[in-house]
């Protein structure tokens, strides 16, 4: 619904759009804070994660206009900066915890946030090697059905190592990795592809 809707927003009422996404963000986020009893809160409001798809659009918005491009390019723009975001995130991500909700999960937010931004604002950072190898151009690609198919990949592989009496974290996460690229690889192919071939007739 997300990529009918919001592209549509954009185009006709972007003002409203930008005070709606503010708004949206902030309303998503206040659960894990105890401002919404969770009780009253459909399950899929409350576990599904529509704060990352909002900053991502936020600072798409951001960085459109030349005042926004301008400060997030003098935060970030040191060539070493996608690399201490980086980091960074991937403290926050290590930081072990039952439950990320809340705080923990939001500086993961902000860190994968400042390091999407850091990557966009200079192309010539310390980063652009490894990025640019096939493999992960290749994801970033089929990155869309990864998000899409993993979790239904996630339950056939502990469905087959339950059977087979396996409890090993290491191997699920590699069998998930592999299998959700997989079935990404298989979506693209035949089915994504068709329609994104449309884009051209529609761009105007």
């Amino acid at each position: 619904q997300f990529y009918f809707v919001v592209p549509t927003l954009e185009k006709y009422v972007a003002r409203l759009l930008r005070l709606v996404l503010r708004a949206a963000y902030l309303i998503v986020i206040l659960p894990p804070f105890g401002f919404f009893p969770h009780a009253h809160l459909p399950i899929f409001f409350r576990e599904t994660t529509f704060g990352p798809i909002l900053l991502g659009v936020l600072l798409a918005h951001v960085l459109d206009s030349p005042r926004g491009y301008a400060a997030v390019h003098a935060l970030l723009r040191h060539r070493f900066a996608p690399a201490l975001a980086l980091l960074a995130a991937i403290a926050a991500c290590a930081i072990p915890a039952g439950d990320i909700a809340g705080l923990p999960r939001l500086v993961i937010h902000f860190t994968l946030l400042m390091l999407v931004a850091s990557c966009v604002v200079r192309e010539d950072h310390v980063l652009k090697a490894p990025l640019s190898l096939w493999p992960l151009r290749r994801i970033g690609i089929v990155s869309y059905g990864i998000y899409l198919f993993h979790m239904l990949v996630r339950h056939v592989i502990t469905k087959g190592m339950g059977r087979l009496g396996s409890t090993s974290e290491v191997l699920r996460f590699v069998l998930l990795a592999i299998g959700s690229w997989i079935v990404a690889e298989a979506s693209y192919r035949w089915f994504e592809s068709r329609f994104l071939k449309l884009k051209g007739k529609y761009t105007h």
